[in-house]
């Protein structure tokens, strides 16, 4: 955050042991595979913290690690609010809070409504 001279580190730094447990012991993901069909679905409510989570996704593999310093730069994939079709391991754009809730009630019914191979699946709403 401070190589863009942005961001909102005290959100940031309060998600930071959630996500990484997340990460680490919960979620179903491949970073090789973002779009997996079988993964975990994650969304962060508070998508103006987004750089705890751009980080265990670097870390993780999603992108190199070297990506973090471009954070907030111009044309880099990593901007201050996620963006799914530019950076891998997001899966929704966000911006505004509390519109996120909605499209992870909409994602989890939609993973029931596919069927029993789905039954495991987890969806994850970050929204501290």
């Amino acid at each position: 955050m401070t190589c863009a001279a942005l961001g909102h580190p005290g959100g940031t730094f309060s998600e930071a042991e959630i996500v990484s447990s997340l990460f680490n012991y919960v979620l179903r993901f491949d970073p090789r595979n973002p779009q997996w069909e079988m993964r975990d679905i994650f969304y962060l409510s508070k998508c103006h913290c987004c750089p705890a989570v751009y980080v265990v996704l670097a870390l993780f593999g999603y992108f190199p690690l070297a990506d973090l310093k471009t954070y907030g730069s111009w044309g880099s994939h990593l901007e201050s609010h996620p963006d799914w079709l530019r950076t891998p391991g997001i899966e929704v754009s966000g911006g505004s809070l509390g519109q996120i809730a909605g499209v992870a009630v909409g994602r989890a019914l939609g993973i029931r409504k596919n069927g029993p191979d789905n039954a495991d699946r987890l969806v994850f709403v970050a929204s501290w």
